[in-house]
């Protein structure tokens, strides 16, 4: 019985911190999608910009085409199968 409560407390803890996004996680986005030199210039977790269940994190620097520019990548943080997404 103990084994079992072991593993549940396990997969608990894993899907809730799971989910959790950082800056890394939206620099990642970013370099993916061609940015360059791109900086998080500021985090929000109450944004119009993104979704319900995302954290919003500005950011600037060089986009796909080589100007700079800046835009929002939102991130989810309340599940572990959400990733970032940019938008302009």
């Amino acid at each position: 019985m103990t084994g079992k409560i072991a593993r549940l407390c396990t997969l608990v803890s894993t899907l809730a911190l799971g989910g959790c996004s950082d800056e890394i996680d939206a620099l990642s986005a970013a370099r993916n999608a061609g940015w360059s030199n791109a900086q998080v210039t500021d985090t929000s977790y109450l944004n119009l910009t993104c979704g319900r269940g995302e954290m919003a994190y500005q950011i600037s620097g060089k986009n796909p085409v080589g100007k700079k520019a800046s835009a929002t990548v939102c991130c989810g943080y309340t599940t572990p199968f959400k990733g970032c997404t940019i938008r302009y």
